[in-house]
């Protein structure tokens, strides 16, 4: 972290004179980012600390005005070890947190909500459709899946021809990949796309050869793949020595340019797809509010890394209804959270199209602006 502490130091972020009481406010940041757990890059876990830190620092003097200080306490796990978001949740409970930002995968989002009791959550990008039903305690910054999966499918026809033909390829122990499909599955049968198989995977292995024969049995026009990057990496690079690869269609869980094993894993160099996320690209996120737009500008001069556009909107709103609704404890926060600040963390950036094109992501466009 001695970049960033630099950065503070040659930037003055201190805060000014403080008023003479201020009330901490506990934030716990809860994530499977584990060091030794292979399926997030120790590039992402840096990404995410530091922009904790920025944000942070950012926020000081303001927050310091409104007569509070955030007190960040993160708590990293192995994703296999998903009950763990459940348990740490609860601590998050009885460590007295106002505010608990929860896991990017849903299944482990809904697992933390059961443990945190009264405590408002916010997941970076829990997407399936289960966490929309959660109430207005807990929010997501992405779209749900319904959503997304409807503009994948518009996409995808766009794209083939009609009445296309698809196999689904899904990973059956990820209960947001499982639920992708199902929403995509609604809404193919609405836009008049037809269905022909589906083929169910456990764990991150990928049998190659079975994988093929079952998908070119059928010789679909394109195949679903909602999976997590490295499953999608595998199963894309199944295909990859093929004449006439298919299309790939992919939720939320692909990764971009920066993180994920899609563009950084194994050769796929020769296929193509298009990956739907709840994220535009990082400068668009950040040039539509405030805090973003600063660090727009100190990108320019000595921020040397790509902050979580989730994470700053979470913090960035979080400070704004500290300073105007002057909750003086935790329940107090909950009012609050349950009103007007959740309402800023419901999917603030749309839905966005990416384009997989010679083992690159590319952004292509966004419906929906963002907010």
């Amino acid at each position: 972290m001695t970049l960033f502490l630099l950065m503070f130091a040659t930037l003055s972020f201190a805060a000014e004179s403080s008023p003479k009481q201020i009330i901490p406010v506990r934030i716990s940041f809860v994530e499977a980012l584990a060091p030794r757990d292979t399926t997030s890059s120790v590039r992402y876990q840096q990404s995410y600390e530091g922009t904790i830190a920025v944000a942070s620092a950012l926020l000081e003097k303001k927050l310091n005005s409104c007569g509070y200080k955030f007190e960040t306490h993160t708590a990293f796990y192995d994703a296999s070890d998903a009950l763990k978001a459940k348990e740490f949740g609860a601590k998050a409970a009885s460590d007295g947190s106002w505010l608990i930002v929860a896991p990017r995968r849903s299944n482990h989002y809904l697992l933390l909500v059961q443990g945190a009791e009264e405590v408002p959550t916010a997941s970076l990008m829990a997407s399936s459709d289960k966490v929309g039903e959660l109430g207005p305690r807990h929010r997501t910054l992405s779209p749900i899946n319904s959503k997304m999966a409807s503009v994948a499918v518009q996409e995808a026809k766009r794209r083939t021809k009609k009445g296309a033909r698809y196999v689904s390829v899904v990973s059956s122990d990820c209960a947001n990949c499982v639920d992708f499909a199902k929403a995509f599955d609604s809404a193919a049968t609405k836009s008049g796309l037809k269905k022909e198989s589906e083929v169910l995977l456990t764990g991150e292995a990928v049998n190659a050869v079975d994988l093929r024969e079952k998908v070119k049995s059928v010789r679909p026009d394109f195949v679903l793949l909602p999976n997590y990057s490295k499953v999608s990496s595998a199963v894309m690079a199944a295909f990859n020595d093929e004449k006439i690869p298919p299309i790939f269609v992919g939720g939320d869980g692909w990764g971009d340019s920066q993180y994920g094993f899609v563009q950084n894993g194994l050769d796929i160099q020769n296929v193509k797809g298009i990956t739907v996320r709840g994220f535009p690209p990082v400068e668009s996120g950040l040039a539509a509010f405030p805090m973003g737009r600063e660090i727009l500008r100190l990108k320019s001069k000595s921020l040397a890394f790509t902050p979580d556009l989730s994470i700053l909107k979470i913090l960035d709103e979080t400070a704004k209804t500290l300073c105007s609704k002057h909750p003086k404890d935790r329940a107090a926060f909950r009012t609050a959270f349950e009103g007007k600040l959740g309402n800023g963390l419901n999917s603030p950036w749309g839905v966005s199209i990416f384009e997989l094109k010679r083992g690159e992501i590319h952004f292509a466009k966004t419906l929906g602006s963002p907010r």
